[in-house]
């Protein structure tokens, strides 16, 4: 217990400046506001706050692109997981009538975001043991559905790099055939090779869960850094299996072939462009699992702000590993 009283006491002295960010709080921010504006069918403005995100490519404090996150507001209606048909036909309604009065790349994106949300409310987000037999067909015809769209608005909306990360994924869950996905993989990389979300699309792809493998993710993993060292130095090789670390239900230093040296690598790239804690706390949390105690108290020196998100929401894993690392 006294270790939790030790984290509960950081948390309540380290309150941060108005300059420190709280990353959650940006990345919740930015997709209720998407949320609120498809609600509310503020058309222009859900076009030109894409647009921005788009061309500027702006980051939140962490390095996340605040354009991915604005489609992931827009892949459900407002109240979320708990939406009853009826609210979903109202979000379906809203982005058809955004896609006619105020047609954009973002418009047809999003309807198909939202077809690829609704089939898996339908499928359920469990194995495939447990989702229900007469779940398969609508499942399957909401994928189609948002493929069709995808397809049909590709000479204009492949233009925003989102097109890809949706494309990519449902060649993941409509299990296309092997020459299909290498292709929408290297247009994907060609056309938005810095753009986490394609990436992280394609990693996931090739996880053993959807018939892939470890080598062929780290084969990955250092393509992509290959692809983006020009401006992002080893970040990407990070990125991709920090990505997958939340969602795989594996533990990337140990069920997969990542290499500590090259994520060390990446992680030190990516803080040196966003120095911020969250990205402070990711680093040491893996530092930990690593055993690579030196960098774990050099990080844990420059950690002001405990974010229990990054350290599996389990406050004592957090203070064993800083005991850990300045023990003797």
């Amino acid at each position: 217990m006294r270790g939790i009283f030790v984290l509960v006491a950081l948390l309540s002295i380290s309150q941060p400046a108005l300059a420190e960010e709280n990353e959650q709080a940006i990345r919740d921010g930015i997709e209720h506001r998407a949320t609120a504006l498809l609600a509310g069918r503020q058309f222009d403005t859900l076009n030109r706050l894409a647009e921005q995100y788009r061309i500027s490519g702006e980051r939140t404090p962490s390095g996340i692109w605040k354009l991915s996150l604005f489609y992931a507001g827009l892949r459900m209606p407002p109240s979320g997981g708990s939406a009853t048909d009826a609210q979903w036909q109202g979000a379906f309604n809203n982005a058809l009538d955004w896609v006619r009065k105020a047609p954009s790349p973002a418009a047809s994106i999003a309807l198909a975001n939202l077809h690829i949300g609704y089939a898996w409310k339908i499928r359920g987000t469990g194995t495939r043991q447990t989702v229900p037999r007469g779940a398969w067909q609508p499942f399957f015809a909401q994928l189609r559905q948002a493929d069709e769209i995808l397809g049909a608005s590709k000479t204009k909306a492949s233009v925003d790099p989102q097109w890809y990360a949706e494309m990519i994924e449902l060649a993941r869950e409509e299990q296309w055939q092997k020459p299909a996905v290498k292709a929408i993989f290297l247009e994907g990389m060609k056309r938005g090779r810095y753009y986490n979300d394609v990436d992280n699309q394609i990693m996931q792809r090739l996880e053993p869960l959807w018939s892939g493998s470890a080598r062929e993710m780290e084969g990955f993993a250092n393509y992509a850094a290959d692809q983006t060292r020009d401006r992002l130095g080893e970040e990407m090789y990070t990125w991709v299996y920090w990505h997958i670390s939340n969602g795989c239900g594996c533990v990337v230093l140990g069920d997969t072939l990542a290499d500590w040296g090259k994520m060390k690598a990446g992680f030190q790239d990516i803080l040196k462009r966003y120095p911020s804690q969250w990205n402070v706390n990711g680093f040491a949390a893996f530092a930990c699992r690593a055993g690579d105690r030196a960098t774990l108290r050099s990080l844990m020196q420059r950690l002001t702000t405990p974010q229990l998100a990054q350290w599996r929401q389990n406050a004592t894993y957090y203070n064993r590993c800083r005991a850990w690392a300045f023990r003797g």
